[in-house]
C-alpha cells in the first residue's frame, strides 16, 4: 500500500510538470502573434510639393486642403488607426469626392463643398433621357409587372415602328434585358457578372473602331506596368470588366469591380473594392500621361450587389487625383422593378459619352506621337507615385516597448 501510494504521489507530482512542447503551445494559446499593418510599401511619398497648377475654389486653395487631409491619413497609417476607404484612397494622393460622404463634410464646411460640387456638376454634364424615352421606360415597366409576355408583346409593338437607322437605347436595353437577364441573388462573382451586369452593360459597350472591351480574367495593363517597376514577380489587378482604346497602346478608359449580393455584410464589407478601383483608375491616368496623352478622364464603375456608382478620375491639377462620383443607380432584381432603368441608362450614357471623348483624344494624341520625331514625351510633374499593397507585418517585442514607451512619455 506505502508502495502504491508513493507511486501515487509521484505520478500526481510528475502530472504537474508540462514537457517543453506543451509549454510552448500554452504560451502560443495565451499569447498570440499580432501583426500590423504596413501602409508604405513601395515608390509612393509621404510629402510632396506642388506645382504652380492648383486647385482653387472660391478664392480657396482646395489642393492645399486635400494635401492636408491627406496628412492626416499619413498620421493614422503610422499610429496604426487607418481603416476608411477615403483615407487610404488618399495615401496614393486619390481623393474621393462625394457630397454625401461623412469626412469631406467634416473637412469642408458646408458652403464651400456646395460651392466644389457646383463647380464639378459644370465640368461633367449628366444625361437625362427624353420625356418620350422616359414614358417608353414606364410603359414597358407596367407591362412587364403583368408579365414577361405583355412586355415582350410591346417591344415587338414598338420595334416595328423604329426605323433601321434609328439609335434607339431604350429599346435596346429593355431587348437585352428581356432576352438574356438573370436576377441572381446568392449566385458567385462570375454568375452574377455574366447574367445580371453583362446584359446592361453590353448595350452601351462593345467592340468597334474606337473601343474594345474585355471581360474578367484580362490583366489591367497600367497596374501590371505600376507593379512590375517595384517588383518583377508581381502581377497586375484584374478588374472584372475594361474598355480600353482600339488598336493602340492598351489604355483602359473604363474599369468594373463587382461584389454580388451575397458578399454582403452588415459592417459594410464591400469597401475593399472602392480601394482596388481607385488605384486601378490612377495606374490607368499615370500610364497614360506617361505615354504623353493629357488630360485625359478614365472612368470606373463599382458593383456592390444591385447598386452601382460611378466614378470619373482626372489629373487636372498638380498631385490631386479627384475621383468623382457622379452618380448612383440599382440594377433591376426582377421584372417588377424595371422602373430602376430610366436611371441606368441616363448614367451609362454618361459613361460612355466620357469614355468616347477621351478615346478620341487618345487615338489623337497617339498619332501625333507617332507621327513626330521618336523622342520621349515631356515629363509631366503633375503625377505621383503609388504605394503599394500594404503589408502585415509581425509585431516584434521591440515594437511592443517602444509603443509602451510612447504611450508613458505622452
Amino acid at each position: 500500500m506505502q508502495a502504491d501510494s508513493e507511486n501515487s504521489e509521484n505520478s500526481s507530482s510528475i502530472s504537474y510538470i508540462p514537457s517543453s512542447s506543451s509549454d510552448s503551445k500554452d504560451l502560443e494559446r495565451i499569447k498570440p502573434k499580432q501583426y500590423k499593418i504596413e501602409w508604405f510599401v513601395g515608390p509612393g511619398v509621404k510629402e510632396t510639393i506642388l506645382g504652380t497648377c492648383q486647385w482653387n475654389v472660391n478664392n480657396v486653395n482646395i489642393s492645399n486642403m486635400l494635401l492636408a487631409y491627406r496628412e492626416l491619413s499619413i498620421k493614422k497609417a503610422s499610429a496604426g488607426t487607418l481603416t476608411l476607404a477615403t483615407d487610404i484612397l488618399s495615401l496614393n494622393f486619390i481623393f474621393l469626392l462625394e457630397d454625401d460622404v461623412q469626412c469631406m463634410r467634416e473637412f469642408f464646411d458646408q458652403q464651400l463643398l456646395a460651392s466644389i460640387f457646383q463647380e464639378i456638376r459644370r465640368e461633367f454634364v449628366s444625361h437625362m433621357l427624353s420625356d418620350d424615352d422616359i414614358l417608353k421606360c414606364y410603359h414597358m415597366s407596367e407591362a412587364a409587372r403583368i408579365s414577361t409576355k405583355e412586355c415582350r408583346d410591346l417591344l415587338k409593338q414598338w420595334n416595328r415602328t423604329v426605323k433601321d437607322d434609328d439609335d434607339n437605347v431604350v429599346l435596346e436595353v429593355f431587348q437585352s434585358i428581356m432576352h438574356s437577364y438573370s436576377s441572381v441573388t446568392n449566385a458567385n462573382e462570375d454568375t452574377f457578372v455574366h447574367k445580371t451586369l453583362a446584359p446592361v452593360l453590353s448595350v452601351f459597350f462593345t467592340d468597334n473602331e474606337l473601343v474594345e472591351c474585355v471581360w474578367a480574367n484580362s490583366t489591367l495593363n497600367a497596374s501590371f506596368v505600376r507593379k512590375r517597376k517595384f517588383d518583377p514577380s508581381l502581377r497586375g489587378r484584374k478588374p472584372d470588366f475594361g474598355v480600353f482604346v482600339s488598336g493602340q497602346p492598351k489604355a483602359h478608359l473604363l474599369v468594373v469591380e463587382v461584389k454580388p449580393v451575397k458578399y454582403h455584410t452588415a459592417d459594410g464589407g464591400w469597401r475593399n473594392d472602392l480601394v482596388k478601383l481607385g488605384n486601378e483608375m490612377k495606374d490607368i491616368i499615370d500610364l497614360i500621361v506617361n505615354d504623353g496623352v493629357e488630360p485625359i478622364e478614365v472612368c470606373g464603375l463599382l458593383v456592390e450587389g444591385f447598386r452601382c456608382d460611378l466614378f470619373v478620375m482626372d489629373l487636372k491639377f498638380d498631385a490631386i487625383y479627384r475621383m468623382i462620383r457622379l452618380g448612383r443607380f440599382y440594377l433591376p432584381q426582377d421584372r417588377h422593378n424595371f422602373d430602376v432603368l430610366p436611371g441606368v441608362i441616363n448614367i451609362l450614357l454618361q459613361t460612355k459619352s466620357i469614355i468616347i471623348k477621351s478615346a478620341e483624344h487618345c487615338v489623337k494624341c497617339y498619332r501625333q506621337i507617332h507621327t513626330r520625331e521618336k523622342t520621349p514625351p515631356q515629363k509631366n510633374n503633375m503625377t505621383r507615385p503609388s504605394f503599394h499593397t500594404p503589408m502585415k507585418v509581425p509585431i516584434t517585442d521591440n515594437d511592443q516597448n517602444n509603443s509602451n514607451n510612447a504611450d508613458n512619455n505622452n
